[in-house]
């Protein structure tokens, strides 16, 4: 009796050099497609998505898209396909490992945005599955949705709490918002031919008056530059350029 075992998208490019030389050496018809491991998703799903065919002629071509396909469903987080070798052919096992699905999710610390913005941001709902990569992208939305409100050093810290089988997760974001940034002061070196002062009331991001600083707009800050560049040209410094910023 002979098994094989289609692995993770890791091993892929392996598995492409095995399979096929597996089927030149003896006749690997599926007799049977087996689907192991799921707690939600359908066999039936399962068996419409991998795309594998009772009846035909394995290869490894086949067996690589099925896991790629699977994968693209994005409710799984593993999957890897046994082949067991029996008379007439092959059976066919699809083990799979599902992602949790969401049960609740919760913002803490949370002020400046509520949580109806929050949820805006990141269009993640209770009743779908979450993966690692959907936390991340959340916590990525969350800290640029406060990036665009002024407040670039904001935080967003997701945990996942699990129930006692993993099946379900809870998901919260501890947020810590802390103050805007403001600009304090605007310094420039190298401008040897022309006013400092008059370089930076060119600009929006700059201190309003001696007791008032004002907010830090990063969507302005390359049109600062460019008038910086700009009023040293129009003066005859045709080769003006910035060349570094922090």
């Amino acid at each position: 009796m002979l098994i094989s075992r289609l692995l993770p998208v890791a091993v892929w490019a392996a598995v492409v050099l095995l399979l096929p030389g597996l089927v030149r050496a003896q006749s690997y018809r599926i007799v049977d497609i087996r689907v192991a491991g799921n707690t939600r998703a359908t066999e039936q799903m399962i068996r419409n998505t991998a795309a594998l065919t009772l009846g035909t002629e394995l290869t490894g071509t086949e067996l690589q898209d099925a896991v790629k396909n699977l994968y693209a469903k994005g409710i799984f987080r593993d999957v890897a396909i046994d082949l067991e070798s029996v008379s007439g052919g092959v059976v066919v096992t699809i083990q799979v490992a599902e992602y949790p699905k969401l049960s609740a999710l919760r913002f803490k610390g949370n002020k400046k945005l509520s949580e109806k913005d929050l949820k805006n941001l990141i269009h993640i709902t209770p009743g779908g599955y979450i993966s690692d990569n959907l936390m991340m992208k959340a916590k990525g939305q969350i800290e640029s949705g406060y990036m665009e409100k002024g407040y670039y050093l904001a935080e967003a810290r997701p945990e996942m709490t699990y129930n006692a089988d993993s099946s379900d997760a809870e998901l919260t974001f501890t947020i810590r918002e802390y103050d805007k940034v403001k600009v304090e002061k605007v310094e420039l070196t190298g401008a040897v031919h022309l006013n400092p002062g008059k370089l930076v009331k060119q600009m929006s991001n700059r201190k309003k008056g001696f007791l008032r600083s004002s907010d830090f707009k990063k969507e302005k800050f390359d049109e600062d530059k460019d008038k910086i560049v700009a009023y040293g040209t129009k003066r005859g410094f045709i080769d003006a350029h910035i060349v570094s910023d922090s």
